[in-house]
């Protein structure tokens, strides 16, 4: 009954779960009642066609007292073969997961959140070349040094979809100085190594960096989130951002809502694992809880310590386009 009552959980009324449920196991709705009752009991099949279509757990509900907790790994079973499969991958998640009642993200992380890459077409491109080449292996990415014509006019489209999917729910972040850290080193880096199409494009880079720290601060200040292109005082979505120093993560993901939550985590970045299990859930969520209570809270209020933040984070961009510019100079 146990595993019955989990599958219910999924659905806002019985009767809408019967009429699924019957569907799914191919059973009249009496049968489906009688199992529901205990007056007959699921077979293995059954429960295999259910654990599997609702996404349930079996291992959490039988070692429910004990410390073994179940993942899901998306390499495993749907490693990405191109940009477009990466892409799309992030979009059929993100309606999904619009589709929740009430749901809300809250996103620990030491590297610019994954979703607003696309809010800056040319970072996103970056850093889609920079997986391809060591993640995912993708020929053109290994072949070819970066440029923007690597990308199709259709990939900058989904970019954007992204971007703008995830500016619709609301969301609380926390940010580092070392936020930016990891795509400045890789710029050089590729740099150096004569990697870029052009030298120049390791500038505008930079200049994509830099428009997209001065947004965040335009979201952090109002509390709202929006895209470049939208009026801020047409924005209604909440964003809250917090500056961490005390508690370096990777970047760890927690999707709430009144139907599921989720935590998903970098495993060998862009990879992630992920878990419904409510021992996992409950756990982030006051690791999350401690975090927050640690962190200086710079959405709406506290204008000089948010602009101090947002300021220190600029000049670390500006010192390596300093670098950068002196390189490109010592080459001419």
């Amino acid at each position: 009954m146990v595993f019955l009552e989990e599958i219910l959980s999924k659905y806002p009324k019985r009767t809408i779960a019967v009429d699924d449920l019957s569907k799914i196991l191919s059973l009249g709705k009496d049968a489906v009642y009688r199992r529901l009752r205990g007056d007959s009991e699921l077979n293995l099949e059954e429960v295999n066609i259910l654990a599997k279509h609702h996404s349930v757990s079996l291992d959490e509900l039988i070692f429910k007292d004990h410390d073994k907790a179940l993942f899901t790994v998306n390499a495993f079973k749907n490693p990405v073969s191109n940009y477009n499969h990466y892409l799309q991958g992030l979009i059929s998640y993100l309606d999904n997961a619009s589709k929740l009642p009430n749901a809300e993200v809250i996103y620990a992380t030491a590297e610019i959140p994954m979703f607003l890459y696309g809010t800056f077409p040319e970072i996103m491109c970056f850093k889609l070349y920079i997986w391809g080449k060591t993640v995912w292996n993708i020929k053109s990415a290994i072949e070819h040094p970066f440029s923007f014509d690597l990308f199709s006019p259709d990939m900058l489209v989904q970019m954007k979809d992204c971007s703008e999917k995830y500016m619709s729910f609301n969301t609380t972040e926390l940010w580092c100085l070392n936020i930016f850290d990891n795509t400045l080193n890789q710029i050089e880096f590729v740099l150096t190594n004569g990697k870029f199409e052009s030298p120049d494009v390791a500038l505008q880079l930079c200049d994509a960096l830099i428009n997209l720290n001065q947004h965040v601060c335009k979201m952090a200040e109002i509390g709202k989130k929006f895209n470049p292109d939208q009026d801020p005082k047409t924005a209604s979505v909440p964003f809250q951002l917090y500056h961490n120093e005390l508690v370096f993560t990777n970047n760890t993901i927690m999707l709430k809502s009144d139907l599921m939550n989720a935590i998903f985590s970098t495993y060998d970045s862009p990879n992630i694992i992920s878990s419904t299990d409510k021992r996992v859930f409950n756990h982030t969520e006051k690791w999350f809880e401690g975090i927050k209570n640690k962190s200086e809270y710079i959405t709406e209020v506290s204008e000089r310590n948010r602009n101090l933040f947002f300021n220190k984070l600029e000049r670390k961009i500006q010192k390596t386009q300093s670098r950068i510019q002196s390189f490109i100079d010592s080459d001419l």
